[in-house]
């Protein structure tokens, strides 16, 4: 996350402008890879996975911030469909407090959505650069 930070900071406009990009055999490769690793990161640890999945499409599609956000809910809908149903059926989840803060998140998802196509990609790579740094020195503490 600190190499991403630092990708971002020092490329000021990157994913600010979208980079037309021919999509061919190389780049859905690194896709699948990219996937597979966020995947398994997303069923260990679950939080931070979004991060890697942005900066992919950003970096191998060139994708703007704003797109890469849109982007990255269908996979992330995907890893949850697939990893809620392995906790459920093995007793992990707390349904007093899952349920309330699912439903808040749903709230906070709608509101940060309307934000962001708002504000645009300035705007949220500013969070983003915040987001990555945060995340990072929380996982070196």
């Amino acid at each position: 996350m600190i190499i991403i930070s630092a990708i971002i900071l020092i490329n000021p406009k990157i994913g600010l402008q979208e980079k037309e990009r021919k999509i061919t055999f190389l780049p859905i490769f690194i896709s699948i890879i990219l996937g597979a690793l966020t995947g398994f990161y997303t069923g260990i640890f679950g939080g931070g996975a979004n991060v890697f999945i942005i900066f992919g499409f950003i970096l191998i599609f060139g994708h703007t911030f704003l797109q890469a956000t849109a982007s990255s809910k269908l996979p992330n809908l995907l890893i949850n469909a697939i990893s809620v149903p392995m906790f459920i059926v093995k007793g992990f989840v707390n349904w007093e407090i899952a349920i309330p803060l699912t439903l808040s998140t749903a709230a906070g998802s709608y509101f940060g959505a309307r934000l962001a196509v708002e504000k645009g990609n300035k705007f949220i790579r500013a969070l983003f650069v915040g987001l990555v740094f945060i995340l990072a020195l929380k996982y070196l503490i």
